[in-house]
């Protein structure tokens, strides 16, 4: 996260010959994170929609900033739902049941040396 400063005015005292300088800092690229809606907000988006409203009469009424309300609407117009897409990321080494077998084998015997847990899956 990228944090700037910026330096907004410089301010001389004349009575004390004091120089300050007043920073406002921005802790945020393209504006504050907002949480992500939920399905039911956005059927009841998609419904509004459906019944006749505009985007800037759905805004007002769910208050919601009005580009949200139109990527809402264009994910359903091109995909026809409105469910999240199934998020990518780094698949799994192991299946659950390799994962309950070195926690088994673990338990059994807690002062077992890693070379020897780790021959078991070998």
């Amino acid at each position: 996260m990228k944090v700037f400063r910026k330096v907004i005015d410089l301010i001389r005292h004349r009575k004390f010959g004091i120089v300050c300088f007043v920073y406002i800092s921005y802790s945020f690229e393209n504006g504050p994170k907002r949480k992500e809606l939920s399905l039911s907000e956005k059927n009841a988006i998609a419904a509004l929609h459906k019944a006749g409203m505009k985007g800037p009469d759905i805004a007002r009424q769910t208050r919601h900033p009005l580009p949200t309300i139109f990527r809402v609407l264009n994910r359903f117009k091109g995909r026809g739902s409105l469910e999240n897409k199934e998020r990518t990321g780094r698949p799994n080494l192991l299946t659950p049941r390799d994962t309950r077998k070195i926690c088994t084998t673990v338990k059994s015997d807690r002062k077992r040396p890693l070379h020897e847990i780790t021959a078991v899956f070998q």
